[in-house]
């Protein structure tokens, strides 16, 4: 293919195809990211508003090649904010023994960049996987108790590593087990 002016899209066109990304992401899940950032993270609207910058930008990546003549272009962001939110929040909050409310759980991470890419490729099966064949230790497991929300500890543990996943506990569970094998 040649390329010409027209195969071209100008940074102003990349620009408003972003904003309408992010305009359908946020309207799709808001309401639910929001406080899962303030509970899960410490951060408020700017953390909240950098998951969805970084969700429209994975959004625009994959999807480079799609034709949006022929799919309806909304509902295909709607629905990958909807799983990119039932991936984050998938096992987040137990019900407290006492009160019966929604309680945050432990967190659970991975960190190092092949763990992760392996854990965003093929869930956990891959990240499972990845780790048995691994005859390196470029990753690092890591529980934060509930009630823990010094968040230092958690940047401290992660400096050094170029990517992590969160992890549900039964994953982290599985994942621990395997290495505490090998």
């Amino acid at each position: 293919m040649v390329t010409t002016r027209e195969t071209v899209k100008t940074d102003a066109d990349k620009l408003k195809e972003y904003a309408m990304i992010s305009a359908v992401i946020s309207d799709a899940i808001i309401k639910d990211l929001y406080p899962w950032t303030q509970n899960n993270i410490g951060h408020g609207y700017i953390g909240t508003v950098a998951i969805i910058a970084d969700w429209t930008t994975e959004f625009y990546d994959s999807n480079l090649d799609t034709d949006w003549e022929e799919t309806v272009w909304d509902d295909h962001v709607y629905n990958f904010a909807q799983k990119k939110m039932e991936q984050l929040g998938n096992g987040e909050k137990e019900l407290d023994s006492n009160s019966g409310k929604p309680q945050p759980k432990d967190h659970y991470y991975i960190f190092g960049i092949e763990p992760a890419r392996a854990y965003e490729e093929g869930g956990i099966d891959n990240l499972l996987e990845y780790l048995s064949n691994s005859e390196t230790t470029d990753y690092s497991l890591q529980c934060y108790p509930k009630n823990n929300h010094d968040h230092s500890q958690l940047i401290s543990d992660y400096s050094g590593w170029d990517g992590f996943m969160t992890l549900t506990k039964e994953e982290y569970n599985l994942a621990l087990k395997l290495t505490s094998n090998s």
